[in-house]
């Protein structure tokens, strides 16, 4: 068995202990014979003094003894409680959880606990003699590494730092270092001594704790999402930065007190929210409103706000805690779509869901009402039956891909509905996943935007016209003459463009006004619209210039005509803000195919007319071609003269022949107007009746065919003529003034004609523009006798419902018709249907322009009642009529009635 050195050293000298104690006794013995006996000899003496020193000898030994074993015995406790000491210290480093360590002077590992074989991998005698950087990346190592060095030159005490190391497998380990530096006794350093920890798993709490609070941030961001806090008891109001944001403040712009709160929220609502947060306060109930906020610069904003309180132990409130949510693009965008709803009568969304394999398992009720299928006729169905093939696969292929993707696709899509019918919808289609991530339905909610397309087309109307003038801008004015050049070149016809610039707008827009120059520009277009045709086009290019399209432009001085009614047009003073304006126009002409055979030609071109228009003094219009020049001045002469025909006499009226085809019978005639020119001969009405309609006289024209046809009617009546029918055409602008009727009364009264004598002719097109004034002014001519009848039936659009309501005694067949019956079954199907719906109705049917025998074998044979034509007669003026009248009344001897 082992001693301990405590044991060792009280053995060791237990021989000593009698010897001192003989010596101890001896020298006390002889001391006292020495002193007690004066009589002793010298020798007495001398052995006293040995006995006296071996006496005090024996007493210093034994002293120096128990000394001596005091001090081992010390020595001996003192060096087993080190080494209890050491073991209990080498015990509670090796147990510990954190790694132990010692480097020296150079940072070469002396000392490692056991525990870097748990956090690093490596056995202790692994790294002795290497160093902690040796365990790091390189990057982490020197700036360790700078750290320790920078500490030990501050010469601190201590100090603590992480780093990030590498585990013998690879993995990263984060390490909390704590040292502190060894210094000898000159000052110089020795070394560190030091622990490290692992805190790689509180490192990644710490991450994800970090993670999740800039996700939560970051949602309550993209959400427009702030929380806040408020301690009553303090009168504290905490706001997240979300609200901040929403608000448009920083901590430092306010004030953390529920009144300073109310400073933002919108004047007409703080009553509201005070009336909240008070019965949340008395009654505990949980709040959510909407209201309004005003930012530092002015904008507003609608947010939601939701709050709840919790209370002490006593029932009082302590604090109130709440959300705020941004929801202006929200109620904004549901704002718009409420109005969507309202203006184009919306329909509600349809919802259809799908499970994994696209099958449809559920609908909605709008669903069916959208698409028209019932919710039996489409469950365990697919959506494609919902398809209307106008997408490719590689449409769908496409929709696909951003589902699966992305998990949601959006857009518009055209679908069929039950009733075979397409129509377009706002799809969004939407993917639901379990917890493992695996789909298990499909989710799609459209919309009906049949309403929204058309909404798109105004907008549409919006982007392709003039703002100031409503006509057509360079845009849409640029896709008709593309389009108008594409039908001349199929039909072989041609096209006038017009480049129209208003004279000295500039003094009148610098001297009046932007103002007044708006107002004289919107007056200008209406002008032009006046000038043209339904089928042409004008447009503003920008500023003071204007375009005009004229399509079908057979003869070239078309445009001249044109021109000249625009001219006359804009000529007449204008009136704009208590001033009179008085302005003109340069007009340039180009024509196709002449001049261009594209738009970009055509357009240069008629600008460089228009310049030329300008040099030559304004108002006025040229051709970019010479030899159309001549010819337009021509037409404008002719158009001059036309307005001096009536005062010249060289109107005539001609009379057409009406016979009954049962009976050859005459019984009546149409009358027609014919233009005899002083010098250019007979005019065919082809070439001056458009004329008269373009510049307006034809409404003089007609009341004078009028009055002349009543007169020779009741002249030849007077003359002992039988009493003859007389045919009058009514033009559109005679049939929509408000004096037709009145007109026609004068004209009977002053010729003393019987209305039964008089029919008045209007074109189908022409009642048709304005059926209700036509009905109206044709009841008016009714109830004074006259017979009524329909002019080129056929040709129009006239409504079946409206020609029943139409007063009317007869239909006239158009000659385009007639001409075609015996050779064209479609055009004979025709004039049977027109026979058999006008004696359906109870009117008389007369056909126009017959010319065959031919043509009156088939009318007899389809039921016709009367026809006129060059084969019966051709137009004949008053007294050739008159014989004719007499001719026929002879040969038949029984006169007409």
């Amino acid at each position: 068995m082992t001693e301990s050195p405590s044991q060792q050293s009280d053995r060791k000298p237990a021989f000593l202990t009698p010897l001192a104690l003989v010596l101890l006794v001896l020298g006390v013995g002889f001391f006292s014979g020495y002193w007690g006996h004066e009589e002793a000899d010298a020798g007495g003496e001398i052995l006293a003094s040995a006995t006296l020193a071996i006496l005090l000898g024996g007493a210093l030994f034994a002293i120096f003894y128990v000394l001596t074993q005091r001090a081992q015995k010390r020595f001996a406790h003192a060096q087993a409680e080190l080494q209890r000491s050491e073991a209990r210290f080498r015990a509670l480093v090796e147990s510990s959880s954190d790694l132990i360590w010692e480097v020296d002077a150079d940072g070469v590992y002396t000392y490692v606990s056991p525990k870097i074989r748990d956090l690093l991998g490596y056995m202790p005698e692994e790294v002795i003699g290497r160093t902690p950087f040796d365990l790091m990346a390189p990057a982490e190592a020197e700036r360790v590494r700078m750290m320790f060095n920078a500490i030990a030159a501050s010469r601190q005490a201590g100090f603590g730092i992480e780093n990030v190391n590498r585990h013998k497998d690879g993995r990263v380990v984060v390490l909390e270092t704590n040292a502190v530096p060894i210094f000898g006794a000159r000052g110089d350093l020795l070394g560190y001594r030091g622990m490290d920890r692992d805190i790689t798993a509180r490192k990644e709490v710490e991450t994800a704790l970090r993670q999740s609070q800039d996700n939560l941030a970051e949602a309550q961001r993209i959400a427009a999402l702030g929380s806040w806090d408020w301690d009553i008891a303090k009168g504290i109001l905490r706001w997240s930065d979300g609200i901040y944001r929403i608000f448009g403040l920083s901590r430092e712009d306010f004030g953390a007190t529920y009144e300073a709160f109310l400073e933002i929220v919108h004047p007409d609502d703080r009553t509201r929210i005070r009336q909240a947060v008070n019965e949340t306060l008395e009654h505990g109930r949980p709040y959510v409103m909407e209201h309004r906020i005003i930012r530092p610069d002015g904008s507003e904003r609608v947010v939601q706000e939701r709050g709840e309180v919790s209370r002490g132990p006593d029932g009082s409130p302590l604090r109130m805690v709440g959300t705020v949510q941004d929801v202006t693009e929200q109620r904004e965008a549901e704002l718009r779509l409420h109005q969507a709803a309202k203006v184009f009568e919306n329909t509600s969304e349809g919802v259809m869901i799908t499970d994994a394999e696209q099958r449809i398992i559920a609908v909605n009720q709008a669903f069916t009402r959208i698409t028209g299928y019932a919710e039996d006729e489409v469950i365990r169905r697919e959506p494609k039956l919902l398809q209307s093939g106008r997408h490719d696969d590689a449409y769908y292929r496409q929709m696909w891909d951003a589902i699966q993707s992305r998990g949601r696709w959006q857009g518009e899509i055209w679908n069929r509905r039950k009733d075979g019918v397409d129509y377009p919808e706002w799809l969004n289609i939407s993917v639901v996943r379990d917890d493992a991530g695996a789909v298990i339905n499909y989710i799609g909610v459209f919309s009906d935007i049949s309403s929204i397309k058309e909404a798109q087309g105004k907008l549409e109307y919006t982007a392709h016209h003039d703002a100031l003038t409503g006509l057509p801008n360079r845009l849409l004015f640029r896709d008709r003459l593309e389009q108008a050049l594409a039908m001349a070149r199929r039909n072989g016809g041609g096209v006038a463009l017009l480049f129209v610039d208003l004279d000295r707008f500039k003094v009148i827009n610098d001297t009046l006004g932007h103002e007044a120059g708006d107002l004289l520009l919107q007056e200008v277009a209406r002008r032009l619209l006046g000038c043209v045709r339904e089928e042409d086009t004008v447009a503003r290019m920008g500023g003071d210039e204007f375009v005009v399209i004229q399509k079908d432009v057979s003869q070239p001085e078309s445009a001249a005509l044109l021109s000249a009614r625009m001219l006359a047009a804009i000529g007449t003073p204008f009136t704009l803000a208590g001033h009179e304006i008085v302005t003109s126009l340069s007009i340039g002409i180009s024509l196709y195919p002449q001049d261009g055979r594209d738009a970009s030609t055509l357009l240069k071109n008629a600008d460089a007319a228009m310049y030329r228009a300008k040099e030559k003094g304004r108002n006025g219009y040229q051709y970019y071609s010479d030899e159309m020049a001549s010819a337009g001045i021509e037409r404008l002469e002719l158009e001059s003269d036309l307005r001096q025909a009536l005062q010249r006499g060289e109107l005539r009226v001609h009379y057409q022949p009406q016979v009954e085809l049962a009976s050859g019978r005459l019984v009546g005639a149409e009358a027609l107007v014919r233009w005899q020119h002083g010098s250019r001969g007979m005019i065919p009405p082809a070439v001056f009746i458009p004329m008269a309609e373009d510049n307006g006289m034809i409404g003089a024209i007609g009341e004078w065919v009028l009055d002349t046809a009543c007169a020779d009617a009741a002249a030849w009546h007077a003359a002992g003529l039988p009493a003859l029918r007389v045919a009058v055409n009514v033009s559109g602008r005679q049939i929509g003034g408000d004096h037709v009727a009145d007109r026609v009364a004068a004209a009977l009264r002053s010729s003393g004609l019987a209305p039964q004598l008089l029919e008045i002719e209007v074109t189908e097109s022409v009642v048709m523009q304005d059926a209700a004034r036509a009905i109206s002014t044709l009841n008016a001519l009714r109830d004074m006798g006259v017979t009524l009848a329909i002019d080129d039936f056929g040709t129009g659009y006239s409504s079946l419902s409206y020609l029943k309501r139409f007063p009317l005694d007869k239909l006239k067949i158009d000659k385009s018709f007639v001409d075609g019956m015996v050779d064209d079954p479609d055009d004979a199907a025709i004039v049977m249907a027109i026979i058999a719906m006008a004696q359906s109705l109870r009117h008389t049917v007369i056909a126009e322009g017959v010319e065959t025998e031919a043509q009156v074998a088939r009318l007899r044979a389809y039921g016709c009642d009367e026809m006129q034509g060059y084969f019966v007669s051709p137009p004949l003026p008053a007294e050739a009529f008159a014989e004719f009248l007499r001719d026929a009344s002879a040969a038949r001897g029984d006169g007409l009635s």
